[in-house]
């Protein structure tokens, strides 16, 4: 019940009366982590906290509602009982789906609410996705989600996270720009090379616009 009250009352529950409840509530999150592994979500935290040194504990925070979206049907079934335990009226009547949609909103809403942060400012600004995706896909927990895993998945889940927030227009700034310098680097462009060929056309094509152009220009 104490995990249940943190859940719905979020920083205003964390006061001295309540710290009894609040270590309770910690130590069985632990006992479940020592019986059960978290998988992806551990995965992508223990990730972009070895790169850019993030707290572990904001980083699980922030990839848990969208890793439990990108599952779906795949985490229905568990996480609707999960939401419906929590908020019975609310949820009466509709289904697993709708049921854990209202779960992964309510997380997201929670993870805001209490300034735990976003994965840009987690991270710095700047996010390098490949490499992310590819320490996520090795490590050990990967292979006990409901589905293993692939750098894919993992790409697609924090491509859907990267929201430019407009609300600090230095931040936003910050943000284009390192996304456009990262996609540069991974793209390489070179300069288009042009075969003797075209190049000639290119020539003539040249001198014909500017003879025309003479031709055009008012005589002095």
């Amino acid at each position: 019940t104490a995990i249940l009250r943190v859940m719905r009352e979020g920083r205003a529950y964390a006061t001295p009366a309540n710290l009894a409840e609040l270590a309770t509530a910690s130590m069985l999150a632990g006992l479940a982590f020592g019986n059960s592994d978290v998988g992806p979500v551990h995965c992508l935290a223990e990730s972009i906290g070895a790169v850019y040194k993030a707290p572990h504990g904001a980083a699980n925070a922030v990839f848990l509602g969208p890793t439990l979206a990108y599952y779906g049907a795949l985490v229905a079934a568990p996480m609707s009982q999960v939401a419906r335990s929590v908020w019975p009226d609310a949820l009466a009547g509709l289904d697993d789906a709708a049921a854990t949609r209202y779960l992964v909103a309510a997380v997201d809403a929670f993870v805001d609410a209490n300034e735990v942060g976003t994965l840009q400012s987690l991270c710095g600004g700047s996010l390098d996705i490949e490499r992310i995706a590819a320490l996520s896909v090795t490590n050990n927990s990967n292979e006990s989600g409901p589905i293993p895993m692939t750098e894919s998945d993992y790409r697609a889940i924090i491509a859907g996270m990267a929201l430019v927030p407009a609300d600090r227009k230095w931040f936003t700034r910050l943000i284009v720009s390192a996304t456009v310098i990262d996609a540069l680097q991974t793209i390489d462009p070179t300069y288009p090379v042009i075969d003797p060929k075209a190049r000639e056309e290119l020539a003539r094509v040249k001198t014909s616009l500017e003879a025309e152009q003479r031709r055009k220009a008012p005589k002095k």
